[in-house]
């Protein structure tokens, strides 16, 4: 996007318009509802921690306004792992309760992942099986590793499916 106008046409919500975009890059618009961070960052095709804070100035504290001290003390780092709600970055949670919301959070997600590489795996074997077999002995031999590994996904989707519905998710 080279200008606010582009900025503006491709968010197309009432509540961003030209002006509006103006008056957040000028710094005259300070406080921004969460639908219009969420909405430019979209836009533009990155992150919301990327308009958040300077993710390049990674030993630095965070400088935004009207933050309580817990926040306010991050480095941009442990704010993208706070706000991503990640358990691998460099946020520490400091309470067990939130640790285990983390550890759901990364279970849901790779629950997705799991599915969609088992919808990928389902797929390719429906497209060889449509291929005319050469060899019939070599041909079943190539299917066990997809095979095995639609085994092997099947047993960890049980397993996250057990610990969410354990935290009572209901999946």
């Amino acid at each position: 996007m080279r200008t606010s106008r582009d900025l503006a046409d491709a968010i197309d919500s009432p509540n961003l318009t030209e002006s509006v975009i103006e008056n957040i890059e000028a710094g005259r618009k300070t406080d921004l509802p969460v639908s219009q961070l969420l909405n430019i960052a979209y836009a533009l095709q990155v992150p919301p921690s990327y308009l958040l804070v300077p993710l390049e100035s990674s030993v630095d504290r965070l400088d935004l306004p009207n933050l309580s001290d817990q926040i306010a003390r991050m480095t941009p780092l442990e704010f993208d792992s706070w706000l991503s709600g990640t358990t691998s970055g460099s946020f520490r949670s400091p309470t067990a309760a939130e640790y285990a919301s983390r550890t759901e959070l990364e279970a849901l997600r790779e629950l997705d992942a799991l599915r969609l590489e088992l919808q990928r795996l389902h797929t390719v074997i429906s497209l060889e099986s449509e291929i005319p077999a050469t060899n019939t002995k070599a041909d079943a031999s190539e299917w066990a590793p997809l095979e095995s590994r639609q085994v092997d996904i099947n047993s960890r989707i049980d397993f996250l499916l057990n610990y969410l519905r354990s935290a009572d998710w209901k999946i």
